[in-house]
């Protein structure tokens, strides 16, 4: 497959390795692509390790980054069980402590071998003034990510935001990793400088591929409980999971196969007494009842624990 033109001459060269040794080379000039509303439920930093499960964040320690002596930036990014298996996952690559002073880049992105890729790349604010270009790595596992330009218009943020499928079997606790590293083939090694090529530029990319490296992940967790009663996860407990409950207990008494997942099961068995049963469905409407009455209020446990 012949690779399409990246953009600026200063990269003329990179073609060459990009035609023997990567697939699907690509060139966007858009700043983004549209990202799906379920695959943006994982939300995803470089400052600070969030979740779609309702936990405290975790503060991540990173490099110091000054001005001449920059540092990546990858994103920390952790997502539920039940989101990592269906959807897509964002992860992000920026830069630190190099405002104003890079164009010119050539980044070696690898990724933890279980996980697929996307055959593209979304451009960051940190390089929308800039020429980018990229390839797909032809073992499938890394992503060369270009830019170029004729003065220091790469700014610190977000460089490249990149679209991974972690396995359809992963578990909890799993991580799954993403670093910047040297080239697979030693043709064209990783550039990270200035629009003269100068000792400053030189001294920061030096800087950069030597002290500033970082590694990226993704972290499955656990889902969240679904609030007692609220069995379908909607922010309610009215007579839809009430009726959910029933029909769940008919489908059991009856022999046949559960409707409800294991958090389902947890939620409907109000009184926790081991049995999704009719008094279950019966307390749960029987709540519904009462916190729609006018000046009602309190929770599904307030409530059970009133009317034992």
């Amino acid at each position: 497959m012949k690779p399409r033109t990246l953009i600026g001459a200063a990269f003329a060269v990179f073609l060459t390795a990009a035609a023997l040794h990567c697939v699907c080379p690509r060139q966007h000039t858009g700043h983004s692509l549209p990202v799906s509303a379920e695959a943006a439920t994982a939300k995803t930093t470089t400052a600070v390790v969030t979740t779609t499960a309702k936990k405290a964040a975790t503060t991540t320690t990173y490099k110091t980054a000054t001005q001449g002596k920059p540092v990546f930036r990858l994103s920390h990014t952790e997502v539920t069980l039940s989101e990592a298996r269906k959807n897509w996952q964002y992860v992000t690559v920026g830069v630190e402590g190099a405002d104003g002073l890079y164009c010119n880049t050539v980044l070696y992105v690898y990724y933890d071998k279980r996980m697929k890729s996307a055959d593209y790349a979304i451009r960051g604010k940190a390089v929308e003034a800039l020429a980018v270009g990229q390839a797909l790595g032809d073992t499938g596992d890394f992503m060369v990510l270009t830019t170029s330009g004729g003065s220091n218009e790469g700014r610190d943020g977000v460089m490249w935001e990149l679209r991974v499928k972690l396995p359809e079997d992963c578990k909890a606790g799993d991580v799954y990793t993403f670093e910047i590293g040297k080239s697979k083939y030693g043709d064209i090694q990783p550039l990270f400088t200035n629009s003269d090529y100068d000792e400053k530029g030189k001294a920061m990319q030096e800087y950069i591929f030597g002290s500033g490296l970082d590694v990226g992940t993704v972290t499955v967790v656990e889902d969240p409980p679904y609030p007692k009663g609220d069995v379908n996860d909607d922010g309610y407990i009215d007579s839809v999971d009430a009726s959910a409950v029933l029909a769940e207990y008919a489908a059991i008494s009856s022999g046949n196969k559960s409707y409800f997942n294991d958090l389902q099961k947890k939620s409907a068995d109000v009184n926790s007494d081991g049995y999704i049963d009719a008094v279950d469905a019966s307390t749960i409407l029987a709540y519904y009842a009462y916190i729609s009455s006018e000046g009602a209020s309190g929770s599904l446990d307030d409530f059970m624990q009133k009317n034992r």
